[in-house]
């Protein structure tokens, strides 16, 4: 895979911190796929109706304390390069944010 180093930092340094920050106790998994990245959380879930909305600016999940533009960024550099990124809750609790590099050739591999 191709991907520019900065936009892929940006991507996934925000899921981690998303991550870290409503996961009080359990554990966050990081999963390298070919072609994919997932991140899991045992945290609270998305406890917003519609997730999709999350990645709307200024949208927040309930307990959000940011400003809800994170994951508008990274929706944003993700259709940018070509890349899928999806949000659902975990069964059992928590959150499953999974990004998948399927795009044009020279942008994904």
């Amino acid at each position: 895979m191709a991907a520019d180093h900065a936009v892929l930092a940006m991507t996934i340094g925000n899921l981690l911190r998303n991550a870290m920050t409503f996961t009080d106790s359990g554990e966050i998994r990081i999963t390298l796929e070919s072609g994919a990245i997932q991140v899991e959380d045992t945290g609270q879930g998305l406890q917003t109706p519609e997730i999709q909305q999350l990645f709307r600016p200024y949208v927040r999940g309930g307990d959000s304390k940011g400003a809800g533009l994170g994951l508008s960024l990274v929706q944003r550099l993700c259709q940018r390069q070509g890349w899928q990124i999806t949000l659902a809750n975990r069964p059992g609790g928590g959150t499953v944010a999974r990004l998948e590099f399927s795009g044009p050739p020279g942008k994904s591999g």
